[in-house]
């Protein structure tokens, strides 16, 4: 929701999610994530309410801890590059970083991953339009 809040006058959203109503609330963008949850559980109709929740728990985990997981790998690539002082620190925390990160999105199974992949690749998709229009004009 924050990166959300972040982006909208950033120009890399649609201008329909700019939308504000008189309390300054993104209220198109807030309706139109709540329908998009709803439409995700009405996928898991086949299993119990409390399965569902644990579903969009595991989503929602994964979709937070690859905000850490690819700048630690990032910063394993830099480190290696450019070996600053105390490398073998550095080194170990960010290795600590991405292994349990990584521990933390493939142990949720394959099934929430590939979701979060179609999710990331809608959203690059929505990024890639809106940046494209950017340059453009």
């Amino acid at each position: 929701t924050v990166l959300f809040f972040d982006h909208l006058h950033t120009e890399l959203m649609p201008a329909f999610f700019m939308y504000e109503n008189k309390h300054n609330a993104p209220s198109k963008g807030l309706i139109i994530g709540a329908v998009l949850a709803s439409l995700l559980l009405l996928l898991t109709l086949n299993k119990s309410l409390l399965d569902a929740f644990n579903y969009l728990l595991l989503i929602t985990t994964i979709s937070n801890v690859l905000s850490y997981f690819l700048p630690a790998l990032a910063l394993l690539f830099l480190l290696f590059r450019l070996r600053p002082k105390n490398f073998i620190l550095k080194m170990l925390i960010a290795l600590l970083a991405f292994v349990f990160s990584g521990y933390v999105i493939f142990s949720n199974g394959q099934d929430a991953i590939i979701w979060i992949v179609v999710l990331l690749s809608s959203s690059a998709i929505i990024f890639y339009l809106m940046k494209r229009k950017q340059i453009g004009n």
